[in-house]
């Protein structure tokens, strides 16, 4: 259904990205979790039966959100090593480039080459952020249309959403 497409894209599609290139994976991740999603929720043909409640698969939810979590660490705890290590290629290229060693070029195009993948970065986890917004949204909007036991998984996407603002806001885009 919709709305289990939704909510399976948005929590499905997580933080697969931990450089540029991996945020280009979102996109498959978040399309594969919308087919899982869309047949997890509950339709029926009817007009009638389509304003009913749908309901979401927690379990697959769940999955979804445990996933997600296991990605943001892994990112929590690579990124400041990341960063720490293009800072200091930066200070080195710029002292290079005063010594001599480099060309202009040379230092512009790898200093290009940084702030693009954090560009990426930032980009793909400030989509991440909306995403699961969107998908806290819905938990909740299932939650106020009678949907039972969605306490922890609306709590866990909000905790989710601010990890990510958190670590988006630890990106310097130079």
């Amino acid at each position: 259904t919709r709305n289990g497409a939704k909510i399976g894209a948005a929590v499905g599609c997580g933080i697969a990205f931990v450089s540029a290139a991996g945020a280009k994976g979102c996109v498959s991740n978040a399309v594969t979790s919308a087919v899982a999603g869309a047949v997890a929720g509950n339709r029926a043909g009817k007009k009638e039966v389509e304003r009913r409640v749908e309901v979401v698969s927690l379990s697959a939810v769940v999955r979804n959100i445990r996933r997600t979590n296991d990605k943001l660490e892994a990112l929590n705890a690579s990124l400041p090593q990341t960063l720490a290590q293009q800072d200091a290629e930066m200070v080195a290229m710029t002292q290079q480039l005063f010594a001599g060693q480099i060309t202009q070029a040379a230092h512009d195009a790898r200093l290009a080459e940084i702030r693009a993948h954090r560009a990426a970065l930032a980009a793909a986890l400030t989509a991440t952020a909306q995403d699961v917004r969107v998908a806290n949204a819905n938990l909740k909007a299932a939650r106020d249309q009678g949907q039972k036991d969605l306490g922890w998984h609306i709590g866990a996407t909000s905790k989710m959403e601010n990890d990510i603002v958190s670590a988006r806001s630890t990106i310097s885009l130079l």
